[in-house]
């Protein structure tokens, strides 16, 4: 669900932002994440471990490397961004 759409001008030809990209992203995931956990009644932290779980009882046996996608997916690149992502919301920023 897009929710707004954000477009940047500039007088000069550049190339794009990646890290602006990325925390971009991160922004959208972290609000998706928030708003599934809502839904669920859940903490972020809760609905993180709670996606994982569900991502290794699946049907099929998954791969660490399945599980790792499926949180790349997320947009979650490291799990220091994950564990960052969880602290900025139990700490309010």
């Amino acid at each position: 669900k897009v929710v707004a759409v954000l477009e940047f001008f500039s007088t000069r030809i550049e190339e794009p932002d990646k890290e602006l990209i990325r925390v971009m992203g991160h922004i959208g995931t972290l609000r998706c994440l928030k708003d599934r956990a809502r839904r669920h009644h859940r903490s972020l932290q809760g609905e993180m471990l709670s996606i994982l779980e569900e991502a290794v009882r699946a049907p099929k046996m998954l791969s660490p490397e399945d599980v790792l996608a499926e949180v790349r997916q997320l947009g979650l690149q490291t799990p220091s961004e994950a564990a960052a992502m969880v602290r900025a919301d139990r700490d309010g920023h």
